[in-house]
């Protein structure tokens, strides 16, 4: 998740700027030295370091709207500063900077955008993947052939590369495993390899007038998940429904039905390149 690193820089950099003006405190307290001079050259260029990363940041466009209202609150205030130098504004700038120090730690600890970002990452990664690597196109396009279950196995695969356990719902509505089968059991293993659970469900589109029955019964099995989520290791807010096509599909707005968002993705074993696909048509 390119935020989440880049914010966790962010963080990292307001401690060294709060821990040195804390240092510099205790010394100036036993030595005298010039202390205009530490204000006006020394921290001005650490202070607009962190604030051209934020600004960096709020220039993506996948930001959780809440993180994106903090960072701009931040560089609102950061801009209203009339002087920049001296005492007090050292003092003005720590302040600030502890403020948004406090405010990104939801962000940098909610697992639930971390899971999120790296399920649409797995998807990008797996979809250019089939583009770039013919053997990887050939076997999504073999296993699309075979049907459904060989689809979700190699997404299930895919995915625990990316650090997601990816799981379905079965009939009772219950965990179940999609490279093995069977009833998904959370064993120390599971927990030592994966950043954590996320819900899938993925579906064949064989041809265009499947696509909205497919993407329904999609989120209707979805929906039938109701065991108790595994706090601090399931994405429960967000589930997804994967169709998986010959071509591409039109993209889908998500769904949010009680407090849960159902994420429509599609991923096409057959999907060319945008130089070929001009030409296929022409």
């Amino acid at each position: 998740m390119l935020w989440h690193s880049e914010l966790k820089s962010v963080a990292n950099g307001i401690d060294g700027f709060n821990a040195a003006v804390s240092s510099l405190l205790q010394f100036w307290a036993h030595v005298e030295v010039d202390q205009a001079g530490h204000c006006n050259n020394d921290f001005p260029p650490l202070a607009e370091k962190i604030v051209d990363r934020v600004r960096r940041i709020l220039e993506g466009e996948t930001l959780p709207a809440e993180l994106r209202k903090v960072l701009e609150r931040f560089v609102a205030r950061w801009d209203g500063i009339s002087s920049k130098s001296g005492w007090k504004w050292l003092q003005t700038m720590t302040t600030l900077l502890s403020i948004l120090r406090s405010d990104v730690e939801f962000f940098l600890n909610d697992r639930r955008s971390l899971l999120s970002s790296l399920v649409h990452r797995a998807l990008l990664h797996l979809q250019r993947l089939i583009v770039a690597d013919e053997n990887v196109k050939n076997t999504w396009s073999d296993a699309f052939g075979r049907g459904e279950t060989s689809v979700e196995r190699l997404g299930g695969a895919h995915f625990l590369h990316h650090g997601i356990y990816a799981f379905k719902v079965d009939a009772e509505r219950e965990r179940t495993d999609l490279v093995l089968g069977g009833k998904l059991a959370i064993t120390p293993e599971i927990h030592a390899a994966a950043e954590g659970l996320v819900l899938t469900e993925w579906k064949m589109v064989r041809k265009p007038s499947e696509i909205e029955t497919q993407a329904r019964t999609g989120k209707d099995q979805a929906m039938l998940y109701s065991m108790g989520s595994l706090a601090g290791f399931e994405l429960t807010s967000e589930r997804f429904v994967i169709l998986v096509s010959r071509e591409r599909l039109p993209a889908r707005d998500p769904e949010t039905i009680d407090s849960v968002t159902y994420t429509y993705a599609n991923i096409a074993v057959d999907l060319m390149t945008p130089s070929k696909e001009s030409k296929a048509h022409t």
